[in-house]
C-alpha cells in the first residue's frame, strides 16, 4: 500500500487525476526516457556503467509495459473516487487530501516462465518470456484481483 497525503483535497484531487489517466506504451516510455535523464544526472550515477544500468533497467521496465499500456475503470462507492488499474488490478482511492493505492489477491501463485529462455542468456528472450507469463496470468486473475482489491479499499476507508 502508498499512502500520499497533500496540502488539500483540490491537491489529492489534481494527483489522484494524474496517477489513475489512462496511458499509451508510448506515453509510458516517453516518461521513462524522462526518469532516466533525470537518473543520469544523479550525483550517484557518476560512471558510464552506472548510466548504461540505468539504461538497462529503464529499458527492461519499457519492455514490460503492457501492450495496450495502462488503462484505468471507475470504481463507484468506494472513498471521495476510485479507479482500478485494469492490467493488474491495483485499486488508487480519494479520500480528502489523500490518495492510496491497495492491490490484493489470494489464489494461486504465477507461474514462472519457461525456463529453457531463462537459460538463454539472452535478455531480450527472457524478457518476452517472463513477459508472456505474466499478461497470461494477469488476463487469468483479473477479476479476482479487483474483487480482493475493492474489498481491501471499502475496508480501509470505512476505517479512516
Amino acid at each position: 500500500m502508498t499512502i500520499f497525503v497533500k496540502e488539500s483535497p483540490e491537491q489529492a484531487k489534481t494527483w489522484f487525476g494524474n496517477m489513475t489517466k489512462n496511458k499509451t506504451p508510448e506515453e509510458l516510455a516517453a516518461e521513462m526516457a524522462k526518469v532516466k535523464e533525470m537518473a543520469k544526472k544523479s550525483d550517484m550515477i557518476d560512471t558510464g556503467a552506472k548510466k548504461k544500468g540505468v539504461d538497462q533497467v529503464g529499458g527492461i521496465i519499457n519492455a514490460m509495459t503492457p501492450d495496450d499500456g495502462y488503462q484505468y475503470e471507475d470504481v463507484p462507492g468506494v472513498g471521495d473516487a476510485a479507479r482500478v488499474k485494469t492490467y493488474d488490478g491495483q485499486i488508487t482511492v480519494l479520500v480528502g487530501n489523500m490518495v492510496f493505492n491497495v492491490r490484493a489477491y489470494k489464489g494461486a501463485p504465477s507461474p514462472e516462465p519457461d525456463m529453457k529462455e531463462l537459460a538463454s542468456g539472452d535478455m531480450k528472450r527472457i524478457i518476452a518470456a517472463t513477459k508472456k507469463v505474466e499478461v497470461q496470468w494477469m488476463d487469468a486473475t483479473r477479476d479476482e484481483r479487483k474483487a480482493y482489491g475493492v474489498k481491501l479499499a471499502k475496508a480501509i476507508v470505512a476505517e479512516l
